[in-house]
């Protein structure tokens, strides 16, 4: 695992020494109390491809017709479109407790396919304080993750998991979004990950 460390943010986490990264460059505003949310980074997994033997396989027609464009699209489908994102809302007035009630409900009306699976606490083992974690899926916009680039369809259906934890007045929320069907694939590295994240 490698270790990644952003100091304006004060955050630390493990990830995969197979995974990539890339610094955030978005900032936002949610619709509740018009609190900032900034993407802080984001990972993304490289290891399903396999060898280069497998990768030029993938992308022999597109290769054979230069089409970067379709070479890219099928890569990031092979990796399940999965990503972790890390954001960080820096001045939270409200407790976490209230401001994670407040974004549920928010969901709820964001999202007309809001389907969550469980909602619970979560103490993520770097953090004094509780947590909270939900699992949910939905249709995703393009507009909706950060990731996703930007020429590829524009809505997926994606399983969710979120959680958020606080530090001071800063709330950090933690997003995992994947493919259904290849969700449970990177689950265990995902919740290794998690549980590596520390406030400094």
């Amino acid at each position: 695992m490698l270790t990644y460390t952003n100091e304006e943010y004060r955050i630390q986490i493990k990830y995969p020494s197979d995974w990539n990264f890339s610094q955030g460059s978005f900032t936002s505003e949610d619709n509740i109390d018009r609190d900032i949310r900034v993407l802080i980074v984001s990972f993304v997994p490289t290891s399903q491809l396999g060898n280069m033997t497998n990768l030029l396989n993938l992308l022999s027609e597109e290769i054979r017709n230069g089409d970067i464009a379709s070479a890219e699209t099928k890569i990031y489908n092979s990796l399940g479109r999965a990503s972790v994102s890390i954001y960080c809302y820096p001045s939270v007035v409200k407790t976490l407790d209230k401001f994670v009630k407040d974004n549920l409900l928010e969901m709820r009306k964001q999202m007309t396919d809001f389907q969550p699976k469980s909602t619970n606490f979560r103490k993520i083992k770097g953090m004094k304080n509780k947590g909270y974690e939900i699992i949910y899926s939905a249709t995703i916009s393009h507009e909706d993750d950060d990731t996703y680039p930007a020429h590829l369809a524009a809505d997926e259906r994606k399983q969710v998991l979120s959680t958020w934890t606080m530090h001071e007045d800063r709330v950090y929320q933690i997003t995992y979004l994947s493919n259904p069907e290849a969700y449970s694939t990177y689950l265990p590295i995902v919740n290794t990950m998690i549980d590596t994240f520390t406030v400094f």
